[in-house]
């Protein structure tokens, strides 16, 4: 008997979505922000800060999220085929 992952839940997509906010951000803002000055340069450094605080968790919280049902797919997938032969 496996153990089944039980399906992704609405407010744990929304985290994994706003871990991936910053990041994704500095990402898309990075030739706009290059040549920054005063208040947008402030702003460039408190997205970069996010990014950094919050890329680590962000790729965490994902491949927790989706190693485990690839892995439970693919358990299916030969369990499948076995079955099939």
């Amino acid at each position: 008997m496996t153990i089944v992952c039980p399906p992704p839940v609405l407010h744990i997509e929304l985290m994994i979505a706003g871990l991936w906010f910053f990041p994704a951000g500095a990402f898309v803002m990075r030739r706009h922000l290059a040549g920054a000055t005063g208040r947008m340069l402030a702003a460039k450094g408190i997205l970069v800060a996010l990014a950094w605080l919050t890329g680590p968790f962000a790729v965490t919280v994902t491949v927790m999220t989706i190693v485990p049902a690839a892995l439970e797919t693919v358990r299916t997938l030969v369990d499948l085929a076995r079955v099939a032969w």
